[in-house]
């Protein structure tokens, strides 16, 4: 099998779903070596993101199934092959995922994007949080369509302190505060001292309207001694 239990996958789109040849009761019967049919309430889920929950003998389990579960085994050929959870989004894929499904995105350098319905744009919610609106239309090249994810990769290692003064002097921190960890007192992050002893570190997104920082964005970083 192809997954394990945590993996996000993406089933089959409604494209495909229609495409296929259907029995009787309109279910997909899958190549010959599957083991299970796609019923009609799993058809209905086409295109949709999910979480593996579990993996059993030969089929999968996942975390938005509404259905009983004796109809809902899940096959490696039921999902969308070249879904990639973590890795950048193709054009098409992006524009689907934060226009159709409401997603928020993230580029190489964190910044966060989304469809704004209302004004009919996407938005970079990093300028936003600066005091302006910077517009993006997904035919202009300025807009990073291609690079986006959904979500970014943990760091494995401390960062450099060029890395740190690279990032904090870049259009990426803006928005952001910093401290200490464990201090009291956010910063700015090109105003703040990164040469002290210590080197753990967090920082925050600043709230919409400026008043304090967003508890939820708050994540820590190290730097290397």
């Amino acid at each position: 099998m192809k997954y394990k239990a945590g993996d996000t996958v993406r089933i089959r789109s409604k494209e495909w779903i229609d495409a296929q040849e259907k029995n009787a009761n309109g279910y997909i019967l899958g190549p010959p070596h599957a083991s299970y049919y796609m019923s009609g309430p799993m058809q209905d889920l086409a295109s949709k993101t999910a979480k593996i929950f579990s993996v059993r003998y030969d089929y999968y389990r996942l975390d938005i199934d509404e259905i009983d579960e004796t109809n809902s085994f899940w096959e490696d050929w039921m999902f969308d092959p070249d879904y990639k959870s973590d890795g950048p989004l193709t054009a098409k894929d992006a524009v689907i995922a934060m226009v159709r499904d409401g997603e928020h995105l993230f580029d190489r350098d964190g910044r966060e994007f989304y469809w704004d319905d209302d004004s009919r744009i996407f938005m970079n919610i990093t300028d936003v949080v600066r005091g302006f609106h910077r517009e993006y239309r997904a035919n202009e090249s300025s807009f990073p369509l291609p690079n986006l994810c959904r979500r970014l990769k943990k760091r494995t290692r401390p960062m450099s302190r060029w890395e740190v003064l690279d990032w904090a002097n870049s259009e990426a921190s803006r928005g952001w505060v910093v401290r200490l960890e464990g201090s009291g007192i956010w910063n700015t992050p090109q105003f703040f001292n990164y040469d002290l002893d210590s080197y753990r570190y967090q920082r925050a997104r600043l709230l919409p309207d400026l008043s304090g920082v967003d508890k939820s964005t708050i994540q820590g970083f190290e730097v290397e001694e």
